[in-house]
């Protein structure tokens, strides 16, 4: 028996490779493969080799004979779940019951996900242990830390401790107010988030009425407690350092030079740059621009769209699963975090995203600079823009700001 795990974690083509080697073997008796992997991520790749007419679960249908799904966890299996880790790794101690009070906090904190859940809560257990702080005060502040897409607005908050408890106040006191949303008094609650945002520049992103009414994930964390314990807290930098302290270093942050690692790298690949085709301009739109390193301002990469996810920043963050010739482009951070995909950030004010059936308009988005179309899931792009690692993400390589993204047929 041959177990083959993490497939999905694999580039798309050494997986689809690793797939068609399978197929070899299968004359021979005596010989069981077990297969874990996403069936999904094969798709795209599928679609590129075989054509638009086979699909990714047709043809692994072909290979996989008792196939057996994994059950997505519902937040009811994360509650038991945290309830028999805490009781069976704390036994007595008074934590137990602490944990217990704040487990619907945790399971807003942290994706569905064994392993994460473990870390979180174990990175609280050794702080708490350290520094003796609040448990829900360490739960709350580690996941603005845990959670990638959140950590900008860690970072916003931290700083000024008076500014975060009037700016905090201030978003509790629209976010109460959203709720009540209607057609007759919509455009009232534009105008005051409008205004709000005028007040807090730094916040300007995050106050967007759309995202609240819709229920993102950072607003559903905030109200599930999240918020009042952000209010409460008196010095946020000490939370962050305890947290920091007692946190596993990755290796891909370990280093203080890998940045200038990456641009040797980068130049030896000899990859053509595109010259001023890169509007510098959306730099103005870049969140956290001030922590990115640029290896190189203008280049071309293609690969295939596996995923797109619109953004509170007013932008849609984008999968890419690049060409081989730019597989090198990657890093680490990018395998661990985005699954090996790399990252490209579209900041383009009234972007379209294109499906089978229908178009997407960013709201709330201002004035229109001329309109980018994010091709659909699985379609092979050329994509121009400012390649840059991210240090607050564990380095990971984005195409941030892109210009264009255009289809290759």
């Amino acid at each position: 028996m041959i177990f083959i795990d993490d497939l999905d974690r694999c580039r798309p083509d050494k997986a689809l490779e690793v797939l068609e080697s399978i197929k070899s073997f299968f004359d021979i008796e005596g010989i069981v493969y077990v297969i874990g992997m996403d069936s999904q991520s094969i798709n795209p790749l599928v679609k590129r080799k075989y054509g638009k007419h086979v699909k990714g679960l047709d043809y692994s249908q072909k290979i996989v004979q008792l196939p057996f799904q994994i059950p997505t966890w519902k937040p009811t299996d994360m509650y038991v779940f945290i309830d028999r880790m805490i009781s069976k790794g704390l036994g007595a101690l008074q934590l137990v019951q602490e944990f217990k009070n704040y487990n619907p906090l945790i399971v807003k904190s942290v994706e569905s996900n064994p392993r994460e859940v473990k870390r979180f809560i174990n990175n609280i257990i050794l702080a708490e242990s350290v520094f003796k702080k609040p448990i829900d005060e360490l739960i709350v502040v580690q996941a603005l830390r845990f959670r990638p897409e959140w950590n900008t607005f860690l970072e916003l908050i931290t700083p000024d401790d008076d500014e975060r408890k009037t700016f905090l106040n201030e978003y509790k006191r629209l976010s109460e107010k959203v709720k009540t949303t209607t057609t007759s008094n919509r455009d009232e609650i534009i105008k005051e988030f409008s205004e709000a945002r005028d007040d807090f520049p730094l916040f300007r992103d995050i106050l967007d009425p759309d995202a609240l009414k819709r229920g993102d994930a950072l607003s559903v964390f905030l109200d599930a407690g999240g918020l009042e314990v952000l209010l409460r807290i008196e010095k946020m930098e000490e939370y962050r350092r305890a947290l920091a302290s007692v946190e596993h270093k990755p290796i891909e942050e370990a280093s203080s030079s890998y940045f200038e690692e990456k641009v040797k790298e980068y130049n030896k690949l000899r990859i053509v740059t595109s010259g001023d085709s890169c509007d510098d301009l959306l730099w103005n739109h870049v969140i956290g621009k001030e922590r990115k390193k640029v290896v190189a301002r203008c280049i071309t990469v293609s690969g295939i769209i596996i995923q797109v996810r619109p953004q509170r920043s007013l932008s849609y963050s984008v999968g890419l699963n690049p060409d081989p010739k730019f597989v090198n482009l990657i890093t680490p951070a990018n395998l661990k975090y985005r699954g090996g995909h790399l990252v490209l950030r579209v900041y383009r004010p009234n972007s379209v995203i294109q499906s089978e059936t229908s178009s997407y308009f960013c709201s709330m988005c201002g004035k229109s600079h001329q309109n980018i179309i994010i091709p659909p899931l699985g379609t092979h792009v050329s994509v121009t823009g400012s390649y840059v690692l991210d240090p607050g993400h564990g380095w990971w390589a984005e195409i941030n700001p892109v210009t264009t993204i255009s289809a290759i047929s």
